[in-house]
Formats: C-alpha cells, structure tokens, sequence
C-alpha cells in the first residue's frame, strides 16, 4: 500500500501492466476509459472522497484532476514493475457519458433507448 498525492495528469490514453487500484481518501479527479466495441467509446468517471476504483491491466485510460486541483489516494500494489504507462497514441474524445447511459446502450445491444441515441453508436 502506498500514498499518492496526485498532482498532475495522464493528459494521454494510456494502459499499464498491472491492475491500477486506488481507494480516495482526499480531493477531485476524473478516469476517462476506453471501452470495450459493445459500448459507447469512451466514458469518463470522477471520483471522489471514500470512492474505491480498480483500473484492471491491459485497460486503456487516462486521468485528469478537476479544478480543485488535489486528489489523495491510497493505491494498493504488489510491486511497482507494472506502474509505466503504455501510451497507446489514440485520441481523448471529449464526448460526457454517464455509466448509467452505457449500460442502456450495452442492455439494448447498441439500440438506444431514454434519451441516449447521441451515444450508443
């Protein structure tokens, strides 16, 4: 277990060799992921305070802080071999999906349904 005080971001996409799990003690900030041909193609997440979040190895994201400008972490590990990122050089879409939006296009198999045709592409 180790504490972070995240101060920057992962302004690329980019994926990592081992699980990235972190539990938020303090602060603000936003997972962005890559998500699987199913779903829309991209979908961000803020997290905050008492939040827990595992970003499994092999998944394609990036993070960024919101305007407060903190996040503080604990982020559990069993080596720190799997840390580097992998950039993978595909572009950040700036399209805001809701989790609850991405399951309606997933459970609909790509047939849009409450509101959601802009997304389930």
């Amino acid at each position: 277990m180790f504490l972070i005080w995240m101060g920057s971001s992962l302004s690329s996409i980019a994926c990592t060799a081992d699980d990235e799990v972190r539990y938020i003690i303090d602060g603000e900030g936003v997972f962005g992921f890559v998500l699987p041909p199913s779903l829309p193609s991209q979908m961000e997440l803020t997290v905050q305070p008492e939040a827990y979040i595992n970003v499994p190895a092999g998944t394609e994201h990036w993070f960024y802080l919101t305007p407060q400008r903190r996040l503080k972490a604990l982020r559990y590990f069993t080596g720190t071999e799997g840390w580097t990122p992998l950039y993978t050089g595909k572009e950040i879409k700036r399209e805001h999906v809701t989790f609850a939006d991405a399951l309606i296009c997933h459970s609909n198999n790509k047939v849009a349904g409450r509101g959601a045709s802009h997304i389930c592409k």
